[in-house]
Formats: structure tokens, sequence, C-alpha cells
């Protein structure tokens, strides 16, 4: 009887452990496009259509084009190698820094990278909802001449943060599904625009692929493969944190992330050629100095500005759902370091429903709120804000003309 006594007792204190460590949901949950998908959004792939190609053209101008090509490749060989090895050994929610801790056996050099994950998840979330709050003025200025309310654009990136929020907190299912329908559309109705305006400008040109046409020579060449196509790649291996959570992830994690990798690179190539050879060359320089993205004023131009604000609506979605892969990653980081005993237990309790680390993402949201709240008070004088970029980098470059080009409308 004792003995039996004590066998019940040692199962409820295994039970109690096991229900205080509660994991995530593992394999069955995420399949092969669902982790593509999730990493195409994080590369936001309509980011073409709004910020990416306007460095690209201010630095390189019509060798635009490259800059996405070499700087696809470039980060296929020097970073996806990397990430495309250790998530066959290491599935963990922790991602990176449980790869440095296989890797290197020191405690240190991986909680540091933990923290350092931590925030390049967060920024993302934080600066694609401060760009979504900067674009709706913006829109509303150029193409209508409205001036809306100076405190509009706060309240957006507010809803933006409160939006990633609640779809991570439903799980990591959710969030896959918004990836998938927000991804597709975006290839779709974006492509066609680029298809509209090749089918139909008197520009096509192979020159567009020749280094020696970057209007800023080598230099201007590199920079615009930074800021552009590199910066445009970025996030795109956040998904390694949802490799608890994937079918077969040795297999799909690696192959999903060169898939979207690939995807992105033609698709966002595409794009940069169809906005590059919509004016002339003489005209380059006044299109990337517009204040308004320069693939808005092309495909008004060769589709009318019914379906070109259709595209950016449609690219909007795509800037606000980018963040759902970086917010989820966010809270699997505090989730994994406090399932190591690092942090708080409490940030490892998974929702019983929706199978959420749904503590951990109320924390991701308190810091995204903390940091608009200290980058955009008072609204009208942001600490950060997109246009003090588009204008210190066209600063940067060769001083284009602020007025909109006169490009001939397509036929």
């Amino acid at each position: 009887m004792g003995g039996s006594g004590q066998a019940i007792f040692k199962y409820c204190q295994l039970l109690a452990v096991c229900m205080a460590t509660e994991s995530l949901p593992r394999g069955g949950v995420l399949g092969f496009w669902s982790i593509v998908f999730l990493s195409v959004v994080a590369i936001f792939p309509g980011s073409i259509y709004i910020i990416s190609s306007t460095t690209a053209l201010t630095f390189a101008g019509e060798a635009a084009p490259l800059t996405f090509v070499l700087g696809g490749t470039a980060l296929m060989f020097f970073n996806v190698i990397a990430v495309y090895i250790f998530s066959t050994k290491v599935v963990n929610a922790g991602g990176f820094y449980k790869f440095v801790q296989k890797g290197t056996g020191s405690a240190v050099a991986s909680r540091a990278v933990a923290w350092d994950q931590f925030i390049a998840q967060m920024c993302p979330v934080i600066i694609s909802s401060t760009v979504f709050g900067w674009l709706i003025p913006v829109t509303a200025s150029t193409l209508f001449n409205v001036t809306l309310p100076a405190f509009l654009p706060f309240l957006a990136s507010i809803a933006v943060i409160v939006y990633v929020f609640l779809l991570s907190y439903f799980g990591i299912r959710l969030s896959a599904l918004i990836a998938m329908a927000v991804g597709a559309a975006q290839f779709i109705f974006i492509t066609a625009a680029g298809i509209i305006i090749v089918a139909h400008t008197h520009y096509n040109t192979l020159g567009a692929f020749n280094i020696s046409n970057s209007s800023g020579g080598l230099s201007g060449f590199f920079i615009g493969m930074v800021t552009g196509p590199l910066t445009a790649y970025i996030g795109y291996s956040a998904v390694v944190h949802f490799s608890e959570e994937a079918k077969f992830s040795k297999g799909t994690m690696k192959k999903a992330i060169v898939t979207s990798i690939l995807i992105a690179g033609v698709f966002e190539t595409f794009m940069m050629y169809a906005i590059t050879v919509g004016v002339p060359r003489s005209d380059l320089s006044s299109l990337a100095g517009t204040y308004a993205p320069p693939a808005l004023i092309v495909t008004d131009r060769f589709a009318g500005l019914v379906f070109a604000l259709v595209v950016l609506v449609i690219a909007l979605l795509g800037q606000i759902t980018s963040p759902l892969t970086f917010g989820n990653a966010a809270e699997r980081i505090l989730y994994s370091l406090s399932r190591d005993g690092i942090l708080p237990e409490f940030l490892s309790e998974i929702h019983p429903r929706y199978r959420s680390p749904h503590k951990a993402s109320i924390v991701v949201l308190a810091f995204a709120l903390a940091a608009i709240l200290l980058t955009q008070v008072p609204p009208r004088t942001p600490l950060w804000s997109p246009d003090r970029l588009f204008l210190r980098s066209r600063d940067m470059g060769h001083s284009p003309h602020s007025h909109e080009p006169d490009i001939p409308r397509g036929s």
C-alpha cells in the first residue's frame, strides 16, 4: 500500500511538472507551405511596391533590378547556408540562440544571442506599424490632395500592434492562414501590375542588368543593394522559431526557407525591372525622388488610378501582416527562455485552447506599445519616421528632383 501511495505521489509530481512546462503543439500544425508563406510575409513582397524600390533606384538608378539579383544571391550563400544546416540539427522555439548553444556550448553567448534576436524580431514589428501609419497620410496627400489629422499615423500604428497581438494570441495556425492569403494576394496583384507595365512600356532593356549603368557607380550600386534587396529580404529566417510546430521539421524547415528566398527573389527582381523600365532612363532620378512610392506612380500611368489603389491596399495588407511572423517569433524566444529557467515560469504557459504562448504574447504587446509611445509622442514629431529616412537617402544619393516625372501613359 505504501509502495502504491509513493508511486501515485511521484506520478502526481510528474504531472504537475508537465503541466507547468506545457509545450507548444509539436508537429502537424505547420506544413511546408505554411512555413514558406510565414517566411514570405516576413520578407514582405509588397515592400517593392512601397519602400525598397525607392532606395534601390536612388542609389543604383537603371541598374536597380541587378541589385536584387546579386543581393538575393549573396544572401543565399553567406546567410542561408548556416540557417539551412542548423535547422536540420536543432528543433527548438529558441531558434538562433539554441543554434549558438549547440554550436559553442556557451551559455553566455547563447543568452546574448537570445536577447539580440528578441530585439531583432521586435524592431520589424515596431517599424512596420510606423511605416503603415505614415503611408496613410502620404497616400491621401499625394493622390487626393487631402490632409489627414496629425494623430492618425499614431492611431494606425497602435492598431497594427493590436492586430498582430490578437492574431498571434489565437495561435500560429491562424497566423499561417492569414500569411498564406495575404502573401498570395501580394504576388497575384503586384505581379499583375508588373506585367501590365512591362507589356505596355516602350523602355524595356537588358541595360537594367548591367552594373555599369548604376547611376551611383559601384559604391552607389552596393549601397542600393544593401538598402534595397538585402533590407527587403531581412526576416526570412524568423520561421526557425516555429520548428517545434512544423511537420517533419528537420526536412521541412530548410526547404521552406530556401523556397521562400527563391520565390521572393524572382518576384522582387521582376517588379524592380518593371518599375525601372516604366519610365525613360532620364526620368529615373525624378521617379526615385517623388514622395509617393515609385511603383504606385508607374502603375497609375499604365493601369489607372483605381487598379493602382487596389494594388496599394494589397501591399498595405502585406505591410501590417509582415509583423505577424516577427511577433510570433519574439513570443517563442521568451517562451524558450522561460522554459530554460532564464525568465519567469509564467512566460512558458500555453493557452489550453489556442496552444499559443499567450502570456509571452502579452509581454510582446506591451513592449511594442511602449516603443510606439516612445518613438511617436508627440505624434506630430516622431523620433523615427520613414519620411526622414527617404529624405536622408535622397540627400546621400544624387539629389533628384522632387517633382513627379512626366511619364507618358501606356497605350
